[in-house]
């Protein structure tokens, strides 16, 4: 099983937007990870399961795309997971 964080930033953003993110988020499958910047603008989620990087990018970019926000995000594979 894979194991993705997604970083989000949207640019000039307010928390309706943020909350708009998370919802559509939720519907791909996303956990919202505790975060761990210092940034509030800033969201951190996860998925989990039987995916590839490529299929949580296109997550990834469809959810953000909701907003109608300019965005940034980083995907990272944890593969050193410890259960």
């Amino acid at each position: 099983m894979a194991d993705f964080i997604a970083t989000i930033n949207l640019h000039n953003a307010s928390e309706e937007d943020y909350r708009l993110l998370r919802a559509a988020l939720h519907k791909e499958e996303f956990k919202e990870a505790p975060s761990r910047s210092a940034r509030p603008a800033t969201g951190e989620y996860s998925r989990s399961g039987n995916i590839n990087i490529q299929q949580v990018i296109q997550s990834v970019l469809k959810a953000t795309r909701i907003t109608g926000k300019d965005y940034s995000f980083t995907v990272i594979n944890r593969k050193n997971r410890k259960h």
